[in-house]
């Protein structure tokens, strides 16, 4: 059970609490006084404090109350001041388009009053709001910007230095590039010890430190951070930062195989969190308890701690989803009134027609009318009776559907939790090939396709760095496809770290073994497995080595496109199986690989609504190669849709590209 590590902390440069109390309309009035009397370098603090003590929609209406205030006395440093803090409060309310615009006029005002503190302040928000929409090389650019005010205008405030580094360190991270991301965090670590006015900052920076460190298998380094850290929250922390700073010594021993003192690291961690208030700090604890646990051969309490890490882990996702969920039952309750309301019109205005009719008629027919309008009558009385009772019996038979549906789409997307836990982010596919892009799109919920690349260490027939990568199609797609893979990958690192096997063809021909003997335990016959396209990237020995199950490889080299074959059987049940064929390229820097799944070119669409096909889909691999990775990435997103259009997709899609 690998633990997973949560990396690094972005700043906001004004405020970050949620706001409780309620503030006085008067006691405002006095505040914004205050403002006019008060310095520029005064205001900041003062609004950053009064807001400190407002609810949400008290902030709002303080915000414009100073904005106003400002125009009358043609204050622009309050106003620019009360812009930047009306992004802030769009901000945390995820209004990240109004934050933007409002940071823009902000930034336009202190440019013109030449303010440097001022600018500093929003275009590191800016680079904030770029950060937690995940785009973190924008965001690398304003917080840049701001960190060069910092240098030549503002070099003794030395907080918003440590800042502007805590926040590039963060953003570096994000594109997993640790050495620099740590680089930044020390630097942070040394504006703030010449500054040190938040204590538990520190702490974060010492913890993120630490992770680079850990994520590096460099455990000196990241004890030594961590501790310090842990020190720091034990002191000045809250419970939930003290739970946090347990948690992280936790971690630190199981990487040490020092279960008894991680498991004690665990414990306290647990009496610090709030049970009833599932949050990440309790997932982790639940989730390292049963990694101690199935260390010391625990298996009660490693079953107990990991169902209630899915619980938490599960609650987490499911708050995500209620606000949307809420919103769906109240357009589907309104909808369903409108339709009733339609149904009972119609039947009055029925029931309207038939009695004018019986008004005109004034003759001898009166009787027989009489006689045939109560049969009609009796009749649809009768009907609306049986209708009413199929209608109940239906709501019933829907009500129960849609619970049934509720629970198999509730255990389907939590079984995607599982899956992804798997598969390799694209944060740690980058970490180990800078020059690499994927593209993972499930034709369901779960998926036949995956991913999966490992970086050979400690084996003795290796004498340098070497890394597996993978991409593979398994049997189906959706939840058939999804255990098929999970049967898969657990071969694959089977072949790799249980016999120690590396070369492409020797892994393939014993996860063939593994994945037979596998379904060979169940008294039906199971004829299920994958096809897959496995590449060694040696760079010991400066070679590319390859094998596939009817999965090609296709590279470019020197401006030139090649393939290599694959063996045509697959991995799994076949009657005339020979070994896989080892394929050997010399590694060349620029050369361009990509492994893929065959979603892509046999997804319908297009004008004819045909297949695309492989000699189009190379095309369009021609046309990219050479472009940068993310470039890349969007121009294969984007031509799978447009040919796709409204077309239902056919299969699981899976691409990587790996640039050397």
């Amino acid at each position: 059970m690998a633990a997973k590590y949560v990396y690094f902390l972005i700043v906001f440069c004004f405020f970050t609490c949620t706001i409780q109390a309620q503030y006085d309309s008067l006691e405002m009035e006095r505040v914004i006084r205050t403002f006019e009397k008060a310095d520029n370098a005064d205001v900041f603090t003062r609004i950053s404090d009064s807001l400190y003590h407002i609810s949400k929609t008290d902030q709002k209406r303080f915000i414009l109350q100073v904005q106003r205030r400002a125009e009358l006395s043609n204050n622009k440093f309050l106003k620019a001041m009360s812009l930047n803090a009306l992004g802030l409060w769009y901000a945390e309310l995820n209004l990240f388009s109004d934050a933007y615009t409002a940071y823009m006029k902000a930034l336009d005002i202190f440019n013109a009053i030449d303010h440097s503190s001022g600018k500093f302040n929003v275009l590191s928000n800016i680079g904030a709001l770029y950060y937690y929409i995940g785009d973190s090389k924008k965001a690398l650019v304003y917080e840049f910007k701001a960190y060069e005010i910092f240098k030549q205008k503002l070099p003794n405030r030395y907080s918003k230095g440590a800042s502007a580094c805590l926040n590039i360190g963060s953003m570096y991270g994000q594109l997993g590039n640790l050495p620099l991301a740590r680089t930044y965090f020390l630097r942070a670590l040394e504006y703030y010890q010449k500054d040190p006015e938040d204590s538990i900052t520190r702490a974060f920076i010492y913890n993120n430190i630490s992770d680079t460190y850990l994520f590096a298998d460099d455990i000196v380094n990241a004890e030594k951070y961590a501790a310090v850290a842990f020190e720091i929250k034990r002191k000045y922390g809250s419970r939930r930062e003290k739970a946090n700073g347990y948690l992280n010594m936790g971690q630190i021993a199981m990487r040490k195989d020092e279960f008894k003192k991680a498991e004690s690291y665990y414990l306290t961690a647990l009496s610090l969190c709030e049970l009833d208030a599932p949050n990440e700090n309790l997932y982790g604890v639940y989730y390292g308890l049963a990694d101690v646990y199935e260390s010391l051969n625990n298996v009660k309490e490693e079953i107990k701690y990991l169902k209630l890490s899915y619980k938490t882990r599960g609650h987490l996702d499911s708050l995500a989803r209620a606000s949307e969920v809420k919103n769906l039952e109240i357009k589907t309750e309104f909808r369903q009134k409108a339709v009733n309301d339609s149904i009972a019109n119609m039947a009055q205005i029925k029931v309207r027609d038939v009695k004018l009719e019986q008004k005109k008629r004034e003759s001898i027919y009166g009787i027989i009318a009489l006689i045939v309008v109560s049969i009609i009558a009796f009749l649809i009385f009768n009907r609306y009776r049986i209708t009413q009772k199929q209608k109940v019996i239906i709501e019933e038979q829907k009500h129960l559907v849609e619970d049934k549906n509720k629970e198999i789409t509730d255990s389907i997307n939590y079984a995607k939790n599982l899956q992804d836990a798997l598969i390799p982010n694209p944060a740690e596919l980058t970490a180990l090939f800078p020059g690499a892009f994927v593209i993972y799109m499930p034709k369901d919920i779960v998926a036949g396709d995956f991913y999966w690349v490992h970086e050979i260490k400690n084996s003795e027939k290796t004498n340098g760095r070497q890394i597996l990568v993978a991409v593979a199609d398994c049997t189906g797609h959706g939840v058939p496809g999804a255990l098929v893979s999970v049967v898969c990958i657990n071969a694959l690192y089977r072949a790799v770290n249980e016999f120690n096997l590396f070369e492409p063809n020797e892994v393939l021909d014993k996860v063939n073994i593994i994945v037979n003997e596998t379904f060979s335990k169940y008294s039906k016959q199971v004829n299920d497995g994958m096809d897959i396209s496995l590449m060694l990237v040696d760079y010991a020995n400066n070679e590319v080595r390859w094998s596939g199950a009817n999965n090609k490889l296709i590279y470019f080299e020197s401006d030139a496109v090649y393939g290599l074959k694959p063996d045509k059987q697959p991995i799994g049940k076949n009657e005339d199986h020979k070994p896989f064929t080892l394929h050997t390229l010399p590694l060349m820097r620029g050369s361009m690989f990509y492994l893929l799944t065959d979603g892509f070119s046999d997804q319908f669409g297009g004008d004819k609504n045909k297949k695309m096909g492989f000699a189009q889909f190379k095309k369009l691999m021609e046309s990219n190669y050479n472009k940068p990775m993310e470039e890349q990435r969007a121009n294969f997103e984007k031509a799978f849709i447009d040919w796709k259009k409204d077309c239902e997709q056919t299969d699981d899609v899976s691409l990587l590209g790996i640039k050397i």
